[in-house]
């Protein structure tokens, strides 16, 4: 990915990628969809999709924390996410 964005862009220091995540990935362990859980080392498994509301964090040590709510039409009250980093607004 560094690769080819470097081909066609010019990254310099303090650039950041970021590449969201990756499609289905909330759907593998979601079992009404037909996903089955693969435990791996360092992977929480997800209890439920972001809905409305959540705020998702992300803090780097000496650098900060970046913070994304999540927005959209308001499904149902929003629950932690066990393992993550994320609170209802």
């Amino acid at each position: 990915m560094i690769h080819f964005f470097s081909i066609n862009f010019t990254l310099r220091p303090g650039m950041v990628l970021i590449t969201g995540t990756p499609t289905r990935t909330a759907r593998s362990v979601d079992v009404e969809l037909g996903g089955r859980w693969q435990p791996q080392p360092g992977l929480v498994r997800a209890s439920r999709y972001c809905l409305s509301g959540d705020l998702i964090e992300c803090t780097v040590e000496g650098i900060g924390t970046l913070c994304n709510p999540v927005t959209g039409p308001e499904i149902s009250r929003p629950v932690p996410i066990s393992g993550l980093a994320v609170s209802s607004r």
